[in-house]
């Protein structure tokens, strides 16, 4: 479902964003 790929890149994008900070 590409509901679910969408999820996994919002994760992995909000994990980016926190090692960055």
């Amino acid at each position: 479902v590409e509901a679910l790929g969408e999820i996994e890149v919002a994760t992995k994008l909000l994990k980016d964003e926190d090692a960055l900070q």
